[in-house]
């Protein structure tokens, strides 16, 4: 096969995986950056390690930040 044309098949192909999947996971929500965030947001402004400002430190990890 020329490059070209296996190429757009690969497109193809991987496009025919991804649309199916964001069907099925549309309403999925990945929360990772939420609480990477407001960790982080919290602990520019002075607040500590905190998921929420004011409140007692809890346990809240998704990721391995």
């Amino acid at each position: 096969m020329r490059d070209g044309v296996r190429f757009a098949l690969q497109c193809g192909i991987a496009v025919g995986a991804y649309l199916p999947l964001t069907l099925i996971f549309r309403d999925w929500a990945v929360d990772d950056a939420a609480i990477t965030y407001a960790y982080s947001d919290n602990l520019a402004r002075g607040l500590g390690l905190v998921l929420n400002a004011g409140r007692l430190p809890e346990e809240a990890h998704c990721n391995t930040l």
